[in-house]
């Protein structure tokens, strides 16, 4: 629903970018990110006020707290994902996540992981290992190597 509602909105910061060359947005949910080859601060500013401008029309507003200007050599953060020196690479908490997670299952077993843990959301013991594999598949589409280590951890731990 909220893709429907959003893709004027896209439009419009898609039209609002093109005046600046090799400039990219993409938008999941509610987050955006812009990434270009930008000359100054002020400039990343001045995109960030129209923006500002074109969420208004919406009844939006940005979160202040959640808008970053980086420089090129910083670490960027996207969705769970690290961006170093135009590298994708999976957060290191996804990845301690999959890690803590196997090693206690591991350890303890899955029922008891899950009566600890409070993962009482999930359905089943299946559903749990469906949700652990479907973040060890996220890492793998974003960092192949890293990826394949855990799911042969996965298989590991589940005998598979």
């Amino acid at each position: 629903m909220s893709n429907l509602y959003a893709s004027k909105f896209d439009e419009e910061i898609a039209l609002l970018l093109e005046k600046y060359s090799s400039s990219s947005y993409t938008r999941y949910s509610d987050d955006m990110s812009i990434s270009g080859d930008f000359e100054t601060y002020d400039t990343c500013q001045k995109i960030v006020s129209d923006i500002r401008e074109i969420l208004k029309k919406y009844s939006l507003k940005l979160n202040n707290s959640k808008i970053r200007i980086v420089s090129p050599k910083m670490i960027k953060k996207v969705t769970g994902v690290n961006i170093i020196n135009g590298e994708l690479k999976p957060s290191k908490k996804i990845v301690n996540y999959i890690n803590n997670t196997m090693y206690y299952i591991d350890k303890y077993g899955l029922e008891s992981h899950l009566k600890k843990t409070s993962k009482t959301a999930f359905s089943s013991e299946e559903s749990f290992k469906e949700h652990l594999l479907g973040k060890i598949y996220f890492v793998k589409s974003i960092n192949h190597r890293i990826g394949s280590i855990l799911l042969e951890k996965y298989y590991v731990v589940f005998k598979q």
